[in-house]
C-alpha cells in the first residue's frame, strides 16, 4: 500500500482536498489517481467555499480492474447534494459497475466505482 497527500498548491487552491488520503496499492499510479479526482470535480472557482471535503480515497487494482471509494465528509445541515450529484455524474462516465450510496448519518457520503 502507497499513502499521498495532494501537493500544498493544489489544496489551497481546492480546499475540497484539503484533507484528502489516498490510500493506493502499489500498482496504481497516484498521478493518474490525482488526475481523475480532479477530474471529476468542478473547476476550483466554482467550489470556492464548499464545506464539503473528499477525506479519503482508496483506489486498488485487482485483475486489471480498478475499484474506487471516495469518501466524502461535511457538517450536519450543510447541502452539498448539488455537488456530490455532479461529482456523482462525472464518476458514472468511468465506471463499469457503479455503486453509489450515503453511509451514517448527515455529513459523510461514498461513492464507489470499479473501472476495467
Amino acid at each position: 500500500m502507497q499513502y499521498y497527500d495532494f501537493q500544498p498548491d493544489l489544496t489551497k487552491a481546492m480546499p475540497i482536498l484539503s484533507e484528502t488520503r489516498l490510500i493506493l496499492t502499489d500498482n496504481v499510479d497516484p498521478n493518474m489517481v490525482q488526475d481523475i479526482i480532479l477530474s471529476l470535480l468542478p473547476g476550483a472557482f466554482s467550489i470556492l467555499g464548499t464545506k464539503l471535503r473528499l477525506n479519503l480515497v482508496i483506489v486498488s487494482i485487482i485483475n486489471d480492474i480498478a475499484y474506487w471509494d471516495l469518501l466524502f465528509a461535511y457538517p450536519g445541515g450543510y447541502y452539498a447534494k448539488n455537488l456530490l450529484d455532479h461529482i456523482y455524474d462525472q464518476a458514472i462516465q468511468l465506471d463499469d459497475s457503479f455503486d453509489h450510496f450515503q453511509i451514517g448519518e448527515d455529513g459523510i457520503h461514498k461513492i464507489s466505482f470499479k473501472v476495467g
